[in-house]
């Protein structure tokens, strides 16, 4: 009875081979092949018996036995769960991507008994993963070709305007007439060629930044601040901080957001007095850092807009470029990290940058 007890249960667990989904497997503690699933035969094209032992390594890409037999031979001297993607012949003939999964098995004495495993045909998740590195890669370049045209756009357009600017300079000396005019042509090419700067900053981001080192926030915020010492003084206004963190950080692009935020800040405020305030706290495997105002506000409907290339919020008065929140959006996500802003309108507006440690 006990005999045809365990032949039933063998049966059973065979049955159960055959069901599944997957393709599933069974070895030794010698590591031999011992036991197919109806499924591995039907993908294989061979009996199980051909499979044993193994056999089943007939089909086996060659340029993948290696990989294979180093995983292998690894689970096999410490027992433990392994996973390895390898080339297998099919019925058809062709080679297939396919996932081997084992976990192994022990005797209740703790006696390592063998593995059982699944595998699954991966060839179509492979194949789709080739092709977004291929296309990641045409991104990348065409991102090059972009970055390059706009330098070069830059720097061609810069040297007429320099001659545009000598000649308004050479025009505008002894006349009075025109003297307005004059000026607003000037000032319009100082724009112009301010304009030019900002965008060829921000082509350079990702190709002339520098590498990314501990570095103490309150150095690049304390840059920051001291090249908006004229318009802090101005504007009267009052700027607190947190204690800042270490991450890793291009100082120098770093200081640039800080400037940005709180220049913003600065410029777009509203009559009473302006306060500002540079907060940090962990967030995750990073920081949150914050530039908090109680300026003018954003609308909410404006909060994706105005990262975007040449976007502005609608209704301020003062000029501006519509670059600064773009520099700081590709600085941010240049440090592997992401931007926001939580604003209402004449609530006051809080930018906010997550930063990995």
């Amino acid at each position: 009875m006990r005999g045809a007890s365990a032949s039933g249960g063998e049966r059973s667990r065979q049955q159960i081979l055959n069901i599944a989904p997957a393709m599933i497997w069974k070895t030794d503690a010698e590591g031999l092949f011992t036991n197919f699933s109806r499924r591995w035969c039907l993908f294989t094209g061979r009996s199980e018996e051909k499979e044993r032992g193994r056999g089943w390594l007939d089909g086996v890409h060659p340029a993948d036995l290696e990989r294979w037999t180093q995983v292998y031979s690894r689970a096999l001297r410490v027992p433990d769960e392994f996973s390895v993607d390898v080339r297998m012949r099919s019925i058809t003939g062709r080679f297939h991507w396919v996932r081997h999964h084992g976990i192994p098995s022990f005797t209740r004495e703790g006696e390592f008994s063998g593995y059982v495993g699944s595998s699954f045909d991966i060839t179509d998740l492979k194949q789709a993963g080739q092709q977004a590195l291929v296309e990641v890669s045409q991104l990348s370049h065409a991102n090059q070709e972009l970055e390059s045209f706009v330098q070069t756009a830059c720097h061609d357009l810069h040297e007429p305007l320099r001659t545009l600017q000598s000649q308004l300079a050479a025009l505008g000396e002894g006349t009075r007439w025109e003297s307005g005019r004059l000026k607003d042509a000037m000032e319009n090419v100082r724009r112009m060629q301010t304009l030019l700067r900002d965008l060829l900053e921000c082509a350079r981001i990702s190709t002339r930044g520098a590498p990314l080192e501990p570095t103490d926030l309150g150095t690049p915020l304390d840059w920051a601040l001291a090249n908006l010492s004229q318009l802090v003084l101005e504007s009267g206004a009052e700027i607190t901080r947190d204690p800042l963190p270490v991450v890793g950080a291009d100082a120098t692009q770093l200081a640039q957001v800080f400037q940005n935020l709180i220049g913003n800040a600065l410029k777009f405020r509203r009559e009473e007095p302006v306060v500002v305030h540079v907060g940090a706290r962990r967030d995750g495997d990073g920081w949150r850092l914050s530039v908090r105002d109680n300026g003018i506000g954003i609308a909410p409907d404006h909060h994706v807009k105005i990262f975007e290339l040449f976007k502005r919020v609608p209704g301020t008065r003062r000029a501006g470029r519509g670059l600064g929140l773009t520099i700081c959006k590709k600085i941010v996500e240049r440090h592997g990290g992401r931007i926001g802003v939580e604003s209402e309108p004449d609530q006051g507006s809080t930018f906010f940058f997550w930063l990995p440690d």
